[in-house]
């Protein structure tokens, strides 16, 4: 029962139940309201079973059932993810084969974001090797020696790519 005008266009339906501030006239009536109803505890213990999130409920708002929870043992008042996401599964603890299917294909995203990010870095992908002798800054390098290769300049013309490295096994 949420904001809703009637036929007429006259009368405006507004639940304070749900949609009142704290601290506005709407919120402190419906906890009067609340105050001298016969369900007032029924209300009440059925919200903090739920972990109800919205609302006055047995005149108890959000902050009110928060330190009734942790202090009685309910669940905090909290919105929960919906199934069949990677949160519902990591955050909250969901076993359903929907959150579980959610949770791997998160994780394999995710595998396969870090290893290209990796493979990006990774600059000895591509090694550089010194094709013959040469002096380079008064220091002699040697053929077959390995170069760090700079992102964005030209690998120097006395340098030959290598391929990505191999493992050799000895025999």
């Amino acid at each position: 029962m949420r904001r809703t005008v009637d036929k007429d266009g006259d009368r405006v339906v507004w639940n304070a139940w749900i949609e009142a501030r704290p601290g506005t006239p709407e919120h402190r009536a419906a906890r009067l309201i609340c105050a001298a109803c016969p369900l007032r505890l029924d209300c009440a213990t059925s919200a903090l079973e739920r972990g109800e999130p919205w609302g006055i409920h047995g005149g108890l708002d959000r902050r009110d059932r928060k330190g009734v929870a942790a202090a009685y043992d309910y669940p905090p008042p909290s919105v929960l993810p919906d199934h069949g996401t990677n949160s519902r599964y990591a955050k909250h603890g969901c076993d359903c084969q929907d959150c579980k299917q959610a949770h791997a294909v998160y994780e394999f995203d995710r595998r396969a974001r870090v290893r290209r990010a990796r493979q990006q870095r990774d600059i000895w992908l591509s090694p550089l090797a010194v094709a013959g002798p040469v002096t380079y800054m008064r220091r002699r390098q040697c053929p077959g020696q390995l170069l760090l290769p700079l992102p964005g300049l030209p690998a120097p013309k006395w340098t030959r790519p290598l391929g990505p490295p191999t493992l050799e096994l000895a025999a």
